[in-house]
């Protein structure tokens, strides 16, 4: 038996019913199907309608005479307004999750090798490692604040300021050289030198510098020897795996607090560092919290 079903127009299917001479539904041996009803012996009312249906799923209808339309299923309105709202926001999500991606990869954040050039060619290497200069002395805010603070000019002043300030009597060594005179010119202007950033974080993520160097984190931890660097570039990924691991076991990271600007300090011998930083660790009682609110605040 086949479903004669005609999705565009109704046509008229007429089939003579020998017994009783009226027009109706005639079901068919199924070797008709898949053949055109034309080829069956029937007649259609337009050339475009297909008669479509299955020998097992057979469902005619006759009523007086007339072909019984099927019922078409439509969804409703808002079905589209909804399509339209997900592709936006998968869009949207989607446009997101690169954008982040993207940032996380900048030099800015995580990548190892960033070495921006700065406005005076500053050598760590000669002032932290040949003059042996402490570290605070220009980062003088690291033991009290959030931020190691980049140093005022006047810093720079003290010994490279010359006798152009006001008549002030400051240091004047290599006082004539052209390589300085960004210095001279912030002391007479005051305004700041424009310093570029070498180690940066996301505005996302919370570090505290005085909370790591005054429980033993030296600077050489996050930063490398810079006191071997002619120009500073960022050594670390800074990323969060290398920070979560670090937290979960600190104690080769750990020394007396008082040494953590000795960057090139070793364990005293016969001790590696897993042990002696073991012994400050439970000195300071240090257990480094792994929570996600720890950095994210």
């Amino acid at each position: 038996m086949v479903a004669l079903y005609v999705p565009r127009k109704y046509a008229t299917i007429w089939r003579l019913d020998e017994d009783r001479d009226l027009p109706y539904y005639l079901p068919t041996t199924t070797k008709c199907w898949p053949d055109l009803p034309q080829q069956c012996g029937w007649q259609m009312s337009h050339p475009n309608d297909l008669v479509i249906g299955s020998p097992d799923r057979a469902k005619l209808r006759f009523l007086q005479g007339q072909n019984q339309p099927m019922q078409e299923f439509h969804f409703p309105n808002w079905v589209n307004r909804f399509t339209v709202l997900f592709l936006a926001s998968v869009a949207i999500l989607g446009g997101y999750v690169v954008s982040v991606l993207y940032a996380a990869h900048l030099p800015l954040t995580v990548n190892v090798g960033h070495r921006p050039m700065q406005p005076v060619p500053y050598s760590h290497k000669l002032h932290a490692g040949d003059l042996k200069i402490d570290c605070r002395y220009c980062h003088n805010t690291v033991e009290t604040a959030a931020h190691a603070a980049i140093p005022a000019t006047e810093t720079c002043g003290n010994c490279h300021g010359g006798n152009r300030v006001n008549g002030t009597d400051l240091g004047t060594v290599r006082s004539d050289s052209l390589l300085l005179e960004p210095i001279r010119a912030s002391l007479e202007s005051r305004d700041p030198v424009m310093w570029v950033k070498v180690h940066n974080t996301p505005d996302f993520v919370y570090f505290n510098h005085a909370a790591h160097v005054t429980r033993g984190v030296s600077c050489v931890e996050c930063h490398g020897r810079v006191d071997k660097m002619e120009v500073v570039e960022q050594v670390k990924p800074l990323s969060m795996a290398w920070c979560i691991e670090c937290h979960r076991n600190p104690h080769s990271h750990i020394r007396d607090p008082k040494l953590v600007t000795q960057l090139d300090f070793e364990p005293p011998e016969g001790q590696t560092w897993e042990e002696y930083g073991k012994t400050w660790a439970e000195t300071l009682n240090i257990n480094p919290n792994v929570s996600c609110s720890t950095c994210h605040r």
